[in-house]
């Protein structure tokens, strides 16, 4: 059978936390499903050696049967679980998704329909909430897909929608001693290629944050390494963009201000394992984005507070 949409999600050792997961990434199939879209869900187990993640996985495959598909391979590289999946993949569009984030309601049908108008577009959230490291909330406008702000910065989160065609030809490269973030060198060849990047009006997604030492991403950069050379970079050193302007760099729009999040992560601190003063606390937290919600509420639309708190009943952080 081939579906509308294959959900690909690499998987390690996530845990507990995949229930979590599971349960939002159900609820944004089945709206999308509800809407005629059909989609399947993929996990590429990259060598998982975590018995718990293994059972929470064949658990949600039994409970989810026909939807659900599981793979095992033992690459030990992100790039090369993606590229796995991309090829085993029955969809004719492909989301790629991380196994401990959490996903809207919304996502994965306001994703699609972006793809849908191009076959050229690789569609972006439109929100992306980072938690409960340091808790902030990061909307893109739409049209900010100018990719000449690739050139000093990562300006798009990994979390992606394309159609198969465009991963098969620009499949990810996996980071080395060398050469790292291989999700922002992904960016910049499909922009040289010609392909779009858009944001998709109306989708949100939670991106787990990772303590430092954890961190991917921090690791490559404390050990300075660097993205590696690519056609875009070379064609706008030698100006065979003609035409086009760098825009503005804007700041995403900050839906908290330093107090409110210098409160939040006071919260934070204060956290325990008793019980009763983590009910406290997560309490005091919704009030607290409650109250600054009314304070920027001339910034933030009425569909991300809605999902947030959706997502909030899932994952109380």
């Amino acid at each position: 059978m081939n579906y509308d949409v294959t959900v690909i999600i690499t998987i390690h050792a996530e845990g507990r936390i995949l229930h979590r997961t599971f349960r939002a990434l159900n609820r944004s199939v089945r709206y999308a499903q509800a809407r005629g879209v059909t989609a399947e869900t993929l996990f590429v187990l990259d060598k998982c050696s975590d018995e718990v993640t293994r059972k929470i996985v064949d658990n949600w495959r039994k409970r989810l049967d026909g939807t659900v598909s599981v793979a095992e391979v033992n690459y030990g590289a992100v790039a090369d679980a993606r590229n796995f999946g991309v090829r085993h993949a029955r969809g004719e569009y492909i989301a790629l998704l991380d196994g401990d984030d959490l996903y809207g309601e919304r996502l994965i049908y306001t994703l699609y329909e972006t793809c849908r108008q191009d076959r050229n577009i690789i569609a972006h959230p439109q929100a992306e909430y980072l938690f409960p490291v340091e808790p902030f909330l990061r909307i893109y406008t739409a049209g900010n897909g100018a990719f000449l702000d690739l050139i000093y910065n990562n300006i798009f989160t990994v979390r992606t929608m394309a159609h198969k065609d465009i991963y098969l030809t620009v499949p990810s490269i996996r980071n080395t001693d060398i050469w790292a973030f291989q999700d922002w060198l992904w960016h910049c060849d499909v922009a040289a290629k010609g392909y779009r990047h858009e944001i998709a009006p109306g989708s949100i997604i939670a991106v787990r944050q990772k303590p430092f030492a954890k961190s991917l991403w921090q690791n490559n950069f404390a050990l300075n390494k660097v993205i590696r050379p690519n056609e875009l970079f070379r064609r706008i050193f030698l100006r065979e963009f003609d035409g086009i302007k760098p825009r503005r760099q804007t700041e995403a729009e900050n839906s908290r201000s330093f107090i409110a999040r210098s409160i939040i992560a006071f919260l934070d601190k204060c956290y325990s394992e008793n019980m009763m003063a983590y009910h406290f606390v997560v309490g005091l937290k919704r009030r607290t984005w409650s109250f600054f919600n009314k304070c920027f509420k001339n910034s933030l639309q009425d569909w991300v507070v809605e999902e947030i708190q959706h997502l909030s009943d899932i994952e109380p952080e």
